[in-house]
């Protein structure tokens, strides 16, 4: 497997793992802590349904916002662990995916960035999301670098028969 590729398999699973990790925090212990790789989707996610536990009735226990999130979470996961095992295996489709999905999720930090510069969020958060937006920048080379590696690569044409 070429190195751009396997670094592209190891991002994926660090993502994965960063996302998941995430999502747990926040869902279990309600301790947000960005690990700079995980994906603006499950953030968003995460904190919707963490929202939702506000119009529970005082002493609920708040299981199904908390068994949903992770439910979402988990497959999320699950998607990013599959893509990282077809990406290994040479599949082009499963890096262009990766790479527009992981492009797309980058945009959403921006997105999220601009919104907090405008309302004068302090500068300690700003540079937080900042940093995660560089990390996510990283990872798109990475992804984009993988995809080209096996954009370039002809499949081997089945034998013909004598």
């Amino acid at each position: 497997m070429p190195a751009n590729v396997r670094i592209a398999v190891l991002w994926l699973y660090l993502v994965a793992a960063a996302t998941l990790l995430n999502s747990l925090l926040l869902q279990l212990f309600s301790h947000f802590i960005d690990l700079l790789a995980g994906l603006w989707f499950t953030e968003a996610s995460d904190a919707l349904w963490v929202g939702m536990r506000s119009v529970e009735p005082p002493g609920v226990l708040p299981s199904f916002e908390i068994g949903a999130a992770l439910v979402i979470d988990a497959l999320i996961v699950l998607a990013l662990l599959k893509l990282a095992r077809k990406i290994s295996n040479g599949s082009r489709v499963a890096a262009i995916i990766s790479f527009c999905i992981y492009l797309a999720d980058t945009a959403a930090f921006a997105y999220d960035l601009r919104v907090s510069v405008r309302s004068h969020v302090p500068v300690v958060f700003l540079a937080r999301q900042a940093l995660t937006i560089l990390v996510h920048v990283a990872g798109v080379i990475i992804l984009y670098r993988a995809w080209t590696t096996l954009r370039g690569k002809s499949r081997p044409l089945a034998p013909a028969e004598s």
